[in-house]
């Protein structure tokens, strides 16, 4: 089986597309940076896209699209793909299980008990932000300890982006992406709304407000996260002969899912929390291509 990059890696190489023109030694083909452009517009036709290998190993530490060199000739595409996928599987984990221990560290919080896909994602993407990088996760369902936290992830009834509150369990909650979209957010969605610019500058090595990033953002918006969206909403994905409603290009929830304790297994809260953070770890690096 051919190694593959892990998904958040992929968004430098998605980007890749669109960065031709300013970048000319990354010789991406125009056919791509066409098909970009498609991904990242919702009322283009609905398919399984089968994305560029990664062309960029973005959670290794490079800093700049514009400083790479081009790629050696003596690289095969296999042996970079595996070189890549280390590196990316390597870095995810230490961005899920990586100490926030330090002083002043910030603190994250989601709900004990069984946990899902969208706040497995929802605190990985967090943990990659500026604000809070490598914050520890509190798993509570306690309203007392939930309210002393800096960020809380899909429990607490409360979504206020001014405050770093993102769930959606309300009932009056309607909230969803834009640019387009339809679809309601769950928290990784929220997450992605605030932060996923931040989280794709930052693995591409550019300014947040570069048109390349923009793109990127919404066309991994369409290919990957609305489908986590939609599967924790128990939104279908076909309603009678209808186009289908968002792509998926990964079972994800459910690989996430296999990480929770069997019910007979009487699993200790200590277990339940260290579930989790493999979990995050998987949302981290699991990949999106079909």
């Amino acid at each position: 089986m051919r190694a593959l990059a892990s998904p958040l890696a992929r968004l430098a190489s998605l980007t890749l597309a669109s960065a031709t023109r300013a970048h000319p030694h990354c010789h991406v083909s125009s056919t791509r940076f066409n098909r970009l452009s498609t991904l990242a517009c919702p009322a283009a036709r609905h398919s399984a896209h089968a994305l560029p290998a990664a062309l960029s190993a973005a959670f290794s530490g490079s800093s700049s699209l514009a400083s790479s060199p081009p790629p050696s000739a003596d690289d095969s595409p296999a042996r970079k793909r595996a070189k890549m996928a280390a590196a990316g599987d390597a870095a995810a984990d230490a961005a899920a299980t990586g100490s926030g221990s330090a002083a002043g560290a910030r603190r994250i919080g989601t709900h004990s008990g069984t946990f899902h896909c969208d706040e497995a994602m929802g605190c990985f993407l967090l943990r990659r932000t500026e604000k809070f990088k490598d914050a520890d996760v509190t798993r509570t369902r306690d309203e007392k300890t939930l309210a002393t936290l800096d960020a809380v992830i899909d429990v607490g009834g409360v979504y206020d982006p001014a405050t770093d509150r993102y769930d959606h369990h309300q009932k009056d909650f309607k909230e969803v992406f834009g640019h387009g979209f339809s679809t309601k957010l769950s928290s990784a969605g929220l997450v992605y709304k605030h932060y996923g610019e931040e989280v794709v500058a930052a693995l591409m090595g550019l300014p947040k407000d570069h048109a390349h990033v923009r793109k990127v953002y919404l066309a991994v918006y369409r290919s990957f996260m609305e489908a986590l969206d939609a599967n924790d909403n128990g939104i279908n994905q076909f309603e009678s002969d209808k186009p289908p409603r968002y792509v998926i290009t990964t079972h994800l929830p459910a690989r996430v899912g296999r990480f929770n304790p069997d019910w007979l297994d009487h699993c200790s809260k200590d277990g339940e929390d260290a579930a989790f953070q493999k979990a995050m770890a998987l949302a981290g690096r699991s990949s999106w291509r079909p």
